[in-house]
Formats: C-alpha cells, sequence, structure tokens
C-alpha cells in the first residue's frame, strides 16, 4: 500500500464521507467502503484527521496532510 505513496489531501464528512487522495498518478476522491482505483485496497474509515485503508489483513492509517 505504501508503494503507491498515497496523501491524504482532503476530507468531506457527510452521510456519504469522501476522502481526496493525492498518488503518482495525481489526485482522486474516494467514498468510504470502496476500493482504490485499479486496486484491492478498501477506504475502510474516515473521519476530520485520517483514513484508515485495508488490504486483507493490512490496515493502513493515512493522516491528513496539512497544508
Amino acid at each position: 500500500m505504501q508503494e503507491q505513496n498515497l496523501r491524504l489531501v482532503g476530507v468531506v464528512l457527510g452521510p456519504t464521507s469522501v476522502g481526496i487522495f493525492q498518488g503518482k498518478n495525481g489526485f482522486f476522491v474516494l467514498p468510504v467502503g470502496r476500493n482504490f482505483p485499479e486496486s484491492e485496497v478498501l477506504l475502510k474509515t474516515l473521519t476530520a484527521r485520517e483514513a484508515l485503508l485495508v488490504l486483507g489483513s493490512e490496515s493502513l492509517t493515512l493522516e491528513l496532510v496539512s497544508p
């Protein structure tokens, strides 16, 4: 998961919360409960400060990047 150089750069919380991520191929928006593009990595949970990513039995917490 770390080899994608993912950064959590924004969060929109609501009925369908979404994370705004920056990866090596640019920016993308992903709702909670969906897999990352071309990946089996799941955005499991999202708070105002962090995102929990899950791949099988592995997990990774990304903290929101401050501008």
